[in-house]
């Protein structure tokens, strides 16, 4: 059921990038249909002038390396790996509420006194400025005053504002790296479902791809137009899966949604599935910075699993969501009973 209100500005990003991918795929078919050869290989690198072959390895691999950037304008699903977006629970802060509620009111206490050092300063110097007129000509000043007064109203609302609506409040603390990890048990409860979150994805995906080559194997249909279509195609709905629909999601893993998607960044990979059977240095070139994307995500879980997974990271729960990837498709669940049941300890 889509969503009702005004998208978020991440996913019209998304949706363009859909419209760029979906033409493209058009294209390739179009070209696979009345003209195969220009799918070939040999077309990459100049030879002839652009082509399409070349502006298709060309998106790929810039997809891929944006990956690599914590502060890529990307969504959260993909960013998660990284320490930036990691934001800390009563999960997984060293020291239990106690200390992440004195944290809070450290950065409450800090915010109060910034805001009376900038704004509260000036409000009552304009303030006493009002008065002195008021004072010296009662009749005309207190229109003034009012005026004064209103604009000092404004300048108060947007320090408020700065200090406690556009400030991320959770990544403005001082948090330590050591104090972003959860304890092991809870820990090894990640790392386990998240096991049986990807292991029918991995089985699905080697098995159903294999089914494919030996299908255009047997049919004599294994060559470079077919696999570069193959591969433009799962470069296509890799994108239509995060916009529109994911069977991934609905059939095997049933994540909430994108954000919580244990495989988000393995995207690269999957779409570079047929250029492995394809061969030639552009493909190897494309593969490798898809494994590069692939092993950088695989550590990061390894490492840090407290990371990925909403109940020891606040930035992946619904309630702190800006992205709202979800538009067209509403989450399969709100938030996850391990997400309810840390917030309840």
């Amino acid at each position: 059921m889509a969503r009702m209100g005004k998208p978020s500005r991440l996913w019209v990003t998304y949706l363009l990038h859909l419209i760029y991918r979906t033409v493209l795929f058009a294209m390739g078919l179009f070209l696979f249909v009345k003209h195969p050869q220009a799918l070939s290989l040999e077309l990459v690198g100049g030879i002839g002038g652009f082509n399409f072959v070349d502006l298709f390895f060309i998106s790929f691999i810039v997809d891929l390396c944006s990956k690599v950037f914590p502060r890529a304008k990307l969504a959260m699903g993909s960013l998660k790996q990284f320490p930036h977006w990691h934001a800390p629970t009563t999960s997984t802060f060293d020291g239990g509420r106690d200390a992440f509620l004195g944290y809070l009111r450290k950065l409450l206490e800090d915010g109060r006194v910034a805001l009376e050092s900038v704004s509260y300063k000036r409000l009552r110097q304009r303030t006493q400025e009002a008065f002195a007129k008021l004072k010296a000509n009662a009749s005309s000043a207190l229109g003034r005053t009012r005026q004064e007064l209103d604009e000092t109203r404004g300048i108060v609302a947007e320090a408020a504002k700065a200090i406690l609506v556009d400030v991320d409040v959770l990544r403005v603390l001082p948090f330590d790296e050591r104090d972003l990890t959860a304890e092991g048990a809870l820990r090894h409860e990640i790392r386990r479902a998240r096991g049986r979150e990807i292991l029918p994805v991995i089985i699905f995906w080697l098995v159903f791809n294999t089914l494919i080559a030996l299908a255009l194997h047997h049919w004599g249909h294994m060559g470079e137009p077919e696999l570069m279509l193959w591969s433009i195609f799962y470069f296509f709905f890799d994108v239509f899966s995060v916009v529109v629909w994911c069977p991934l999601q609905i059939f095997m893993m049933r994540n909430r949604c994108c954000t919580t998607c244990q495989i988000f960044n393995w995207d690269g990979i999957m779409a570079a599935t047929p250029l492995f059977l394809l061969g030639g240095i552009p493909s190897w070139i494309v593969i490798g910075l898809a494994l590069v994307v692939l092993l950088r995500w695989e550590i990061a879980v390894a490492l840090h699993p407290e990371r990925f997974d909403e109940r020891t990271n606040a930035s992946l729960r619904c309630a702190n969501c800006t992205d709202k990837l979800c538009y067209l498709r509403a989450p399969l669940r709100r938030e996850g009973r391990g997400a309810r049941s840390a917030e309840s300890d």
